[in-house]
């Protein structure tokens, strides 16, 4: 499966969902993901003592005798092995200090003691299938083995590698029978230890650093992430690791269970060439949860409205645009000029997101109907009606990205931003003969006096930092790139490449 390029890539985008029901998408090209990974946890000092029990039954005497294990597990690595796309590597180096002991049946004492040599791991091979996160908790149970990396925390990321029928399978690596002839630790009791991790062990919970979500960026809306699925694309050398995130603000419920990025129905890379990085942003958050509650906050009634790329919402609101009317007399005439109304309740703004920039439209309509005479011998006068046409089109600068999320401009509306249009109502002749009058009185003008009503956008950011790096929280992981923008094909998409450990 070859890599598209970025414009090819929101081509394929276009117009339609590719998040499998999920909030984000974060993907990470997994040659570099791998490396970053590993890097990160060579500088870690997590260790995890575990006691193991078991049994056995020697094959000479027929005699029964209990296994106890005790691993001094060292820090967990986890790689995702190129050209496989459908499982994890979770590695689990057995560290010094790891005994075993051999206590025959009945016995109180054991009758063979020994170290477990350095070099050895337990190793699980896991289907992503069988691979989840959350931002929870671990219960903790006789048949789960937890790893917990960093200090207590209001929330922590969990990823859950489970034993279950989708295949996990547990080996001792370097693989036993490998050792001197005749030895017994890796002719029997290592292969013990890994059918206890086959047959008894449930799932190992690896917690990853804590995250304080409490501290969102400046005047933005954090969202936090709440479960994630994986999923993994691509061959060799260009393989590429996708993380279908729920968050906890948006409301929905998990997507998926087995997502895959495939827009149109074709299987793909959500990384682009030149990048090795990728955020995908749904378009059902970014409209419902983020833009909806923050133009309702400020009060708009918000509709979604469908559109062939990008976004487009409907602002209504009850505040109008008005030119108010003049009715005056004098001692020699006077006038009476109806005044204008134009609701932003029937008329609702218009918000389009696409090519990368937010645009404000709005068009209002309303019939005006005029008259003015003059006073003296024989009361003189004309009469006549327009259709006021008010349009505005107002672009604002492109939406902006970083590393933290994205931060979208600020509108402020002026009369100039407002264009007025007159189209004159026709007289027939008999109306000539009453009085009426096509051309409009300079009342009616394209510089004509309007009221705008408060309908500024305030601006606040959306910040995506915390769905970035699940897999090592409370770290930069992608260096999003600013110049390439936001792209805004249906969902909205960032990209970047991942930083250096």
């Amino acid at each position: 499966m070859t890599q598209k390029t970025l414009t090819e890539l929101v081509s394929a985008m276009n117009g339609q969902p590719t998040a499998n029901e999920w909030d984000i998408v974060v993907s990470y090209s997994e040659g570099q993901l791998n490396d970053f990974l590993k890097k990160r946890y060579e500088q870690g000092e997590l260790v995890e003592l575990v006691s193991i029990s078991t049994t056995g039954t020697n094959p000479i005497t027929g005699d029964d005798f209990r296994i106890d294990y005790t691993v001094n597990f060292q820090t967990p690595t986890m790689n995702f092995i190129l050209g496989r796309a459908d499982v994890v590597r979770l590695t689990m180096p057995i560290g010094a200090g790891s005994r075993y002991a051999v206590t025959p049946a009945g016995a109180e004492k054991p009758s063979r003691s020994a170290e477990i040599p350095d070099g050895y791991s337990v190793v699980a091979i896991v289907p992503l299938a069988a691979l989840s996160g959350d931002a929870g908790d671990v219960v903790d149970q006789g048949n789960v083995v937890r790893f917990e990396h960093g200090g207590p925390s209001t929330r922590h990321v969990v990823l859950h590698f489970r034993n279950d029928s989708k295949g996990t399978v547990f080996q001792v690596q370097p693989p036993p029978g490998q050792g001197p002839p005749g030895d017994i630790l890796t002719t029997y009791f290592l292969p013990k230890l890994s059918e206890y991790f086959q047959n008894e062990v449930a799932e190992v919970a690896y917690v990853l650093a804590g995250v304080d979500n409490s501290q969102p960026s400046k005047d933005a809306k954090l969202f936090t992430p709440k479960s994630f699925a994986f999923a993994s694309t691509g061959e060799e050398g260009a393989g590429c690791l996708s993380l279908f995130i729920q968050t906890a603000e948006s409301g929905n419920p998990a997507g998926n269970a087995a997502p895959s990025f495939q827009p149109g129905g074709r299987q793909m890379s959500p990384v682009p060439t030149g990048y090795t990085a990728s955020i995908i942003l749904s378009h059902d958050l970014v409209t419902n949860a983020f833009f909806k509650p923050k133009f309702e906050a400020e009060g708009f009634t918000v509709e979604v409205e469908s559109c062939a790329r990008g976004a487009l919402l409907s602002l209504s609101k009850d505040v109008s645009v008005i030119r108010e009317g003049e009715d005056e007399q004098w001692i020699f005439g006077g006038h009476c000029y109806t005044g204008l109304r134009l609701s932003m309740k029937d008329f609702p703004l218009k918000l389009e997101l696409s090519d990368g920039k937010a645009t404000a439209k709005w068009t209002g309509r309303a019939e005006s109907s005029w008259s003015e005479w003059t006073a003296g011998e024989g009361q003189t006068g004309h009469y006549g009606g327009v259709d006021v046409t008010i349009d505005l089109s107002k672009a604002a600068e492109a939406f902006s990205v970083t590393n933290r999320g994205i931060d979208f401009p600020e509108f402020k509306f002026t009369r100039d931003d407002f264009v007025v249009g007159i189209n004159k109502h026709s007289c027939s002749f008999l109306e000539r003969l009453g009085g009426c009058l096509e051309t409009p009185p300079p009342f009616y003008s394209g510089q004509m006096t309007l009221q705008i009503p408060g309908i500024n956008f305030s601006q606040r950011g959306l910040d995506y930092f915390l769905e970035t790096n699940l897999l090592e929280p409370g770290r930069q992981m992608i260096e999003v790139d600013s110049h390439a923008g936001l792209g805004t094909p249906h969902d909205f998409l960032i990209v970047g490449k991942i930083v250096a450990a």
